[in-house]
Formats: structure tokens, C-alpha cells, sequence
């Protein structure tokens, strides 16, 4: 929500005119059963779905959908969007998987730019991994489902965690990623996502108020 203020309070500023739909929270059932069972959110919803794994096939005959993806499906065919960011954590990379052609050119140099501009340690642009659970697309994504619903530049905003990400051969692998993903949810690393916040907000904002005269 700090973001939203931001956004309120520098749109002037800028003296663009784009239309910038905000999705705060998708997965509220996650969010309250985490809280309560382990002090921060789930990715799992309420008919224990991994809503961060149920974006697939959803022209499938053998996919099971969910309101959550539904939601986000609807959004993107009644608003058609050029371009589509979504935050998350903590690979530290800029994953792009959607329309690729010069203003995605353009846009992605001017937010790999913008990661340096308060101290923050630059953030490089890759193709990371697609994702293909039971009953899925082969080679299949988030940003992969909103270029098939239309000519979309997907943007995956991988934030960075505290520490390097742990290798597969790590022996303390899984307790360290989860570690990094938990940054800002506990008081003690609060301070750290704070930080963060102010590293990265060049770039936040370079990936939304977006110049189209590349």
C-alpha cells in the first residue's frame, strides 16, 4: 500500500495519462490462514489450490480453475493491457516472459537502469524458468497466459532477499529460501524490506509510468 501512495503522490510528475489497474491482494483465504497458523500468508486458497501454481491450461479440458484465477483472467480480457507486472521474491532478477519487441526492449533497459539509482544492487534481466505442474502447458507461465490472452509485455519483478540464493546442491536450501521469501513479514526483518522498498522504488515506478517514444 506504500506503493499506492507513492503512486498518488508523484502522478502528476510524471504528466503521463495511463491507466493503472492495482491488484493489492488475490489470495485473502491464504492470507488469514497464514496469519493465524504461521504469521504470514499462504500461497494455498481456500480449496487448498497454490494459487501461484494455477494460472495453467486454462483452456484445458483437464484444468481446474479457481475464482482467483478467474479474477485475474477477467481483468485481462476486459481491460487488454500492454503491459503487466507482478512483484515478487527473491530470485533478484527481472524475469521477462511476454511480448517481445522494442517498446519491451526499451521498457526493461529503463527499469534495469532505475534498480541503481538509490543504492540498490542492480537487478539483470533474464528468461528464468518456466513452471509445468500435473496437468499443465508444457513450458507454461504467468506471463506466457497473459501474452496467449492478448499481445502482453509480462514483467515478473523478482525482488532480492537478504543474503545469495542458495544453490540446488545447498545442504540448507529450503530453510534459506524460505527465509529470504519471510523479509518484511517479522519485526526483526522489517527494517530490511524498508530498505528495499526505498533501493527499488526508481524502478517500481519506471516499470509502471512507462515511455512509449523508445
Amino acid at each position: 500500500m506504500a506503493l499506492v501512495g507513492e503512486l498518488l503522490q508523484d502522478l502528476n510528475n510524471f504528466n503521463l495519462k495511463k491507466n493503472i489497474i492495482y491488484v493489492p491482494l488475490l489470495n485473502i483465504d491464504g492470507l488469514l490462514k497464514g496469519i493465524e497458523t504461521r504469521n504470514y500468508g499462504l500461497r494455498e486458497n481456500g480449496v487448498h489450490q497454490d494459487v501461484n501454481r494455477t494460472f495453467y491450461a486454462f483452456d484445458e479440458i483437464n484444468y481446474k480453475s479457481n475464482q482467483e484465477v478467474e479474477f485475474i483472467i477477467s481483468l485481462i480480457k476486459k481491460y487488454n493491457p500492454k503491459y503487466w507486472i507482478i512483484p515478487h521474491s527473491s530470485i533478484h532478477i527481472l524475469d521477462f516472459d511476454g511480448l517481445y519487441d522494442y517498446l519491451a526492449i526499451g521498457w526493461l533497459n529503463d527499469i534495469h537502469k532505475a534498480s541503481t539509482v538509490n543504492g540498490g544492487r542492480e537487478i539483470p534481466i533474464k528468461r528464468y524458468r518456466n513452471f509445468s505442474p500435473p496437468n499443465s502447458k508444457i513450458n507454461w507461465s504467468i506471463g506466457k497466459l497473459a501474452t496467449h490472452l492478448g499481445d502482453v509485455r509480462s514483467l515478473t519483478f523478482e525482488f532480492p532477499g537478504p543474503g545469495e540464493y542458495p544453490g540446488r546442491d545447498h545442504p540448507n536450501r529450503a530453510r534459506i529460501i524460505t527465509l529470504r521469501k519471510q523479509l518484511g513479514r517479522f519485526e526483526n526483518t522489517a527494517w530490511l524490506a524498508e530498505q528495499y522498498y526505498f533501493d527499488y522504488k526508481p524502478a517500481l515506478l519506471k516499470s509502471l509510468f512507462i515511455e512509449e517514444n523508445f
